[in-house]
């Protein structure tokens, strides 16, 4: 019944190197953890986009704790984004 539990179904065979395991796991909570920041701040930065376009930035000269958030995230977007094209070119 519990035969998927057996010691030669959960033993890895030849040639299956275990330092790969760390690194994918590395990248899988990278991917989840993205996902959650892009669902987190995208609210934000649609509405800093909507009215800089819409009003040509006169909220945002009342505000400008806002435009400083919206800058920083995009910068921080983009110094990661290109550091990762950087090291790890396709």
């Amino acid at each position: 019944m519990l035969s998927f539990l057996d010691r030669e179904r959960s033993v890895a065979g030849p040639g299956f190197s275990r330092w790969l395991v760390p690194p994918a796991a590395l990248a899988i909570h990278l991917c989840i953890g993205q996902v959650y920041a892009l669902s987190v701040f995208k609210t934000p930065l649609v509405h800093f986009w909507y009215i800089f376009l819409q009003f040509g930035g006169d909220e945002l000269r009342r505000n400008p704790k806002q435009l400083a958030n919206a800058n920083t995230t995009i910068v921080t977007s983009c110094v990661t984004g290109c550091d990762c094209a950087c090291r790890f070119p396709r």
